[in-house]
């Protein structure tokens, strides 16, 4: 922020044409304005080609206009990658941690290979997923990366099939994206940006990926650039502009901080561009650790730290999975002013230069430690949040509201700039 002003003063000083703001005066959303409504539970059986138990990665919220239902589209089960179902989204939420008593959401669509095989056109990649959909005017967009890609190997990120998922010659893809974040950082979460700041940003969709092994080969913080979906397909590359990016070079924060910023077991998992507001919020995991771990996970406390094959054992209830570790860890929330970002789009700052000007936790879902966020994903006709997490056998997802901003003053920053709740 402070090279930004330093670059809008000598433009003013010299009387070179200054970038106007033309949003500044929208407020920043605050902790308040985001509520949680409550949640809904996902059958269990299996329904085509998956099941929702291990799954529920790359939400997209779609408001059937000629039903008149609100619906959720999302990937299946971890095994079978790529296998996407439609589910109605109960009318009745409920507050309670008793799966049992949430209301079920109804199958409108079995799960059926959204890229009709086309995996390979995402570069020689290893094990892919889906980690973000849209639907934009009419078409499913898809969002996908390899989960582990050592040699960044990926080339391209974002496919188009149509809303119907049972058609099996449909997809289009994968398609590249010419930005300064590379495929991985791209492939995955997307929002729309409101109307009134598509202007400021050059497009439609911010769209983007973090925090996924090997982490020098995708974003090390919250990433975000524009695009346009309807380019896809049509335009090659699909020109796209990086707004918010942390190569490893720049990390967000390095290592673990007092305040949590940001650390090596954190992630992002859905953006949210809330219309009326200057605020974009990505969602995901911070952890409470003070000290990060490579490793093998372990139970046992006793063999935290000490030295494996690969690494050292890491205490962690919730990941035995040799990775990063960070035990406990909360669902967490990184508020980024939009203006920074359209600072970025017009070159008065570099995309990794920007910071969240607050971050807080998400304390109204599961809180024994483990925070499995699988996903995130805002609508903007109901300004709703929807969230996954890794439930396992008992699928369910959890719903926010965004509310109005509030015309309260931003509490005093912290040293670094970022409030923390």
């Amino acid at each position: 922020m402070r090279k930004a002003n330093a670059i809008l003063l000598v433009m003013f000083v010299i009387g070179l044409p200054v970038v106007s703001r033309a949003q500044s005066g929208l407020p920043l959303l605050q902790t308040n304005d985001l509520s949680y409504l409550g949640a809904f539970r996902l059958p269990t059986a299996t329904f085509g080609a998956s099941r929702f138990g291990y799954g529920g990665r790359g939400l997209a919220p779609y408001h059937d206009t000629a039903t008149g239902k609100d619906t959720l589209f999302m990937e299946g089960h971890d095994w079978d990658a790529g296998c996407v179902a439609q589910v109605e989204i109960p009318a009745t939420l409920i507050k309670t941690n008793a799966w049992s008593e949430l209301p079920e959401a109804t199958v409108l669509q079995n799960f059926y290979d959204v890229a009709d095989g086309n995996w390979a056109s995402l570069g020689p990649t290893a094990y892919v997923a889906v980690f973000g959909m849209l639907v934009h005017n009419g078409r499913l967009i898809v969002g996908a990366a390899s989960w582990y890609d050592a040699s960044g190997s990926q080339t391209a990120s974002h496919g188009v099939a149509e809303l119907d998922l049972s058609l099996t010659n449909d997809f289009e893809g994968f398609f590249v994206l010419d930005a300064v974040a590379g495929p991985r950082s791209l492939g995955g979460y997307m929002t729309p940006i409101p109307a009134e700041w598509q202007p400021s940003f050059g497009g439609p969709v911010l769209t983007g990926n973090a925090a996924l092994s090997i982490i020098a080969s995708i974003s090390a913080g919250p990433a975000a650039s524009v695009f346009d979906p309807d380019q896809l397909g049509v335009t090659n590359p699909v020109p796209a502009t990086t707004v918010v990016y942390y190569p490893l070079a720049h990390y967000l924060v390095w290592g673990n901080t007092t305040d949590n910023t940001w650390t090596f077991g954190s992630n992002v998992k859905g953006v949210a561009f809330p219309a009326g507001t200057r605020t974009v919020l990505f969602f995901g995991r911070q952890t409470l650790a003070t000290e990060y771990c490579y490793g093998p996970g372990t139970d046992d406390p006793e063999l935290h730290l000490q030295p494996t094959e690969g690494g050292t054992w890491c205490y962690d209830l919730c990941d035995q999975s040799k990775g990063g570790h960070g035990y406990p860890y909360r669902h967490y929330v990184w508020a980024y002013d939009a203006n920074e970002l359209v600072d970025v789009k017009n070159g008065l700052q570099e995309p990794w230069e920007v910071e969240p000007y607050l971050g807080w936790a998400l304390r109204e879902m599961e809180d024994a430690g483990c925070a499995g966020i699988r996903s995130a994903a805002y609508d903007p006709e109901t300004r709703r949040v929807y969230i996954t997490q890794a439930f396992g056998e008992q699928p369910r997802v959890d719903v926010y509201h965004i509310g109005a901003a509030s015309s309260e003053t931003l509490p005093p920053a912290a040293p670094d700039g970022l409030v923390v709740e």
